[in-house]
């Protein structure tokens, strides 16, 4: 779902209205904000899109007035769901929420950020965990969006260790080149032997001499 652009003046200020600030839809973000520009000063912390996650609002025993089944569209859904006894029914939950911020990172809300039903303005004030609801709440004619009241935590990036170094290193990434091995040990000098010289008499076995 897309919400970079939204405002509260936009809000208040919906098309269908025939009077400013009568039946708008009503904004419950708290300090997970939507990005409007790219000359926000704090894109990092203002939202731009998340994955879907709606709730229609009506309920089998609580229908609202142009839903009485209560319908989710949630990208993610979590295995388990949350009983309601007011609604008599069991609420599908997130599994986890990705959340795209102005800047371009992407925060990720777990399951554990959603503990409770996906509630509605029906709901004590203090306990709202919506983040939009799409239309004024008396006119009963629009669903809920939730991205959550705070700045989702960026996902952990995943650790790309350095292979082991070979022997002789410190143990991390490639180790330091081993020394050479000495050079072989040169021979000694040559030293000729008596008589052998220049000028020296010479013996050769049969010449007589």
């Amino acid at each position: 779902m897309y919400v970079g652009g939204l405002t509260t003046t936009i809000l208040a200020s919906a098309p269908y209205s025939a009077i400013k600030y009568q039946h708008f839809s009503v904004p419950h973000w708290g300090s997970a904000i939507p990005a409007v520009t790219n000359a926000d000063t704090n894109l990092s912390q203002l939202i731009l899109a998340a994955d879907m996650v709606f709730y229609s609002g009506g309920s089998p025993g609580t229908a609202s007035g142009w839903d009485i089944t209560g319908r989710w569209v949630i990208n993610h859904v979590a295995a388990d769901q949350i009983y309601d006894s007011a609604t008599n029914q069991f609420f599908p939950m997130p599994d986890f929420q990705n959340i795209l911020y102005g800047d371009g990172h992407v925060g990720s809300k777990q399951r554990a950020d959603f503990p409770y039903i996906l509630n509605t303005a029906k709901a004590v004030k203090a306990s709202w965990n919506f983040s939009m609801i799409q239309t004024d709440p008396s006119q009963q004619t629009g669903g809920y969006m939730y991205w959550g009241e705070a700045e989702a935590i960026p996902p952990p990036v995943a650790a790309n260790p350095l292979p082991p170094g070979p022997p002789g290193g410190n143990g991390i990434g490639p180790g330091l080149p081993q020394d050479p091995p000495p050079p072989p040990t040169a021979p000694p000098p040559f030293a000729p032997l008596p008589g052998s010289g220049p000028g020296s008499p010479v013996f050769i076995p049969g010449s007589g001499g």
